[in-house]
């Protein structure tokens, strides 16, 4: 599997800290959610984070049942409270 681009990866977390400066939580960082809108200007530029259907207040938001430990990783178990840590791991395993 290529990794995301440093540049890429770097512009990502700057989004998900503004996230966490709110203090909301995605919980699903995986390449499938964050798309590179067409243009001329950088990839990292144009990134978009899609699908907050698990998004919410961190303490507050879930994981839902039957996660994929290949997917998430093994630190992250059905029904968990949603964590910043969390989604900044994500986005370093990109």
């Amino acid at each position: 599997q290529d990794r995301v681009p440093k540049a890429v990866r770097q512009r990502m977390l700057k989004a998900v800290n503004l996230l966490h400066a709110e203090s909301l939580v995605h919980g699903d960082l995986r390449k499938a959610n964050f798309m590179i809108q067409d243009g001329d200007n950088e990839p990292e530029d144009r990134i978009k984070i899609i699908d907050f259907d698990w998004a919410g207040k961190e303490g507050e938001v879930r994981y839902p049942l039957h996660l994929s430990a290949g997917v998430y990783g093994k630190d992250i178990n059905d029904f968990e409270l949603i964590k910043h840590e969390h989604d900044k791991a994500m986005v370093a395993r990109l």
